[in-house]
């Protein structure tokens, strides 16, 4: 990979970064527990060092990263989608506002995190095999 490549990971670490420091001086504007900010924030510096670990020739490495996103993913969703209290979830596509609140909100979540898990599962299951030789 190139010199685009290493200034994608760089880039994504420093948003990392920021959205950390974002979430640890405002806390209480988020409508979520700080661990899942920090979580989603983190997420980004996850996909900056898969992306490097790629750009050094570390297959592996990237490939952990890469498992450890989909992790982080799945609890996120989960956290959404099976967590305690209300949710409601908002949005825009094609410039048309959305707004989703209850069930509907947390069942998109719940199903998106239960399909990110068994990517994870299956994802973890391959690299076991792959860095074992089998």
């Amino acid at each position: 990979m190139n010199k685009p490549s290493r200034i994608a990971g760089y880039s994504a670490i420093a948003i990392s970064a920021l959205l950390t420091i974002a979430i640890y001086t405002s806390p209480e504007k988020l409508n979520a527990p700080p661990w899942v900010g920090y979580l989603a924030g983190l997420s980004f510096a996850f996909a900056g060092i898969s992306i490097l670990a790629r750009v050094y020739q570390r297959p592996s490495l990237a490939n952990a990263f890469v498992l450890v996103i989909l992790g982080s993913m799945a609890l996120i969703g989960g956290y959404i989608g099976f967590g305690r209290g209300t949710r409601s979830c908002s949005g825009t596509i094609t410039g048309v506002g959305l707004q989703v609140s209850g069930t509907s909100c947390r069942t998109g979540f719940a199903i998106g995190s239960i399909i990110v898990a068994a990517m994870f599962v299956y994802g973890l299951v391959r690299f076991l095999r792959f860095e074992r030789g089998h």
